[in-house]
């Protein structure tokens, strides 16, 4: 059983930082200071470090950043011991869309990963066992593309010549 709680929340002075202890359950505090690396991003005074237990950790964030990593760790949490973490960027789409789209196309399959997608990081995060994420990352890889008729961001501009083979 895996929970969540935090236990001890200090506000410093004026600051709007917030330091919070988090206790993470079954998931290794290494794994919760890469999801709050690669998901939550660095900040001007933002820190996290591991507790004294192997599955504590200490944040000093912003509420607002803390509230999106205390989110993030409770939509994770409970995972099955076979189950992988991903942290997979997404290009073209708003992680929303993909993972809306996804599981559409997905149909009864779409139990076998768990997708919490992070749009202020433009980040998927999918807990899956790996054969499960082979599988979901293919999906992806064919839905994350750039809309026809653009080469990334760019509009692409054809030049035809005239049915006659002449020059306009």
């Amino acid at each position: 059983m895996s929970a969540l709680l935090v236990a001890l929340a200090v506000v410093f002075g004026g600051d709007t930082l917030k330091t919070e202890i988090i206790f993470l359950g079954d998931l290794p505090a290494a794994n919760a200071i890469t999801l709050w690396e690669r998901v939550i991003g660095p900040a001007a005074g933002a820190t996290i470090i591991e507790g004294r237990a192997p599955d504590v950790v200490v944040v000093k964030d912003s509420p607002d950043r803390l509230r999106r990593f205390r989110g993030l760790l409770q939509a994770i949490a409970g995972h099955d011991a076979k189950e992988h973490i991903y942290v997979r960027p997404v290009t073209f789409m708003m992680p929303t869309q993909l993972t809306q789209l996804a599981t559409q196309i997905m149909g009864d399959r779409a139990s076998d990963a768990t997708f919490i997608p992070d749009d202020r990081s433009g980040q998927l995060v999918i807990r899956a066992t790996p054969a499960n994420y082979k599988k979901v990352d293919v999906l992806l890889r064919k839905l994350d593309r750039p809309p026809p008729g653009t080469l990334g961001n760019r509009k692409v501009i054809g030049v035809e010549p005239e049915p006659d083979g002449g020059l306009p």
